[in-house]
């Protein structure tokens, strides 16, 4: 048996697992800091202390997953045609990590917003109720 790293290299790529190693976590990324921030917006809580750390928390992950992701584009491999894919350790340690971030960040959500994202008031802007 070779090496994982020479058995890596002699699976055929395709385009699409280097398009969702690297889209997939930068939108996914921004979404979770732009939901949980309207989130706390919506019911109130943004200026507690700990639902700020709470976002602090999260936009770490975000910017942890925007400097994997840099760094994927930043050293590419050799493609077939001349072409230039994302490095794979990269992209697959980034898919590894965010199996870890994906949790951590519903824990938060659950903990801070629990169902509030179910639910807004009449007042935020929706019909009001006679």
């Amino acid at each position: 048996m070779g090496s994982a790293l020479a058995m890596s290299r002699s699976i055929p790529l395709c385009e699409p697992l280097h398009v969702s190693s690297y889209h997939a976590a930068r939108r996914e990324a921004d979404l979770m800091v732009g939901l949980f921030g309207k989130g706390i917006e919506t019911n109130g809580t943004d200026a507690f202390r700990g639902v700020q750390a709470a976002i602090g928390e999260i936009i770490v992950w975000r910017n942890s997953i925007l400097g994997m992701t840099a760094d994927i584009c930043h050293e590419p491999e050799s493609a077939t045609g001349g072409t230039a894919v994302p490095w794979q350790e990269y992209a697959n340690t980034m898919r590894l990590f965010c199996t870890h971030c994906r949790p951590a960040v519903r824990h938060i959500f659950e903990k801070v917003l629990g169902g509030s994202l179910l639910m807004s008031h009449s007042r935020t802007g929706g019909p009001a109720f006679e």
